[in-house]
């Protein structure tokens, strides 16, 4: 299975997450960089809170749609569904 990977950051309200975010055939997957000084300096209540749980991001031009299934301390993990 064909994998890409990229260094991201996660943008939501109040925090910015440095990591790699991962593409596959079916999934992104966004793994938070822990030792990364941006990521220490966060606010530790934000880490621990579950933002936009069901948050849904389209990309039309590939013809795809990415349904967030969870956002929290260590990253996210998105389901791609084609459109």
């Amino acid at each position: 299975m064909t994998s890409y990977s990229t260094p991201a950051k996660l943008i939501a309200p109040g925090v910015v997450v440095p990591g790699t975010l991962s593409i596959t055939a079916t999934d992104m997957f966004f793994d938070a960089d822990e030792e990364n000084p941006l990521y220490k300096a966060q606010d530790p209540k934000m880490k621990y809170a579950r933002i936009f749980p069901h948050k849904v991001v389209a990309f039309p031009n590939m013809g795809v749609q990415c349904i967030c299934l969870k956002i929290e301390r260590n990253g996210a993990h998105l389901k791609a569904q084609k459109s």
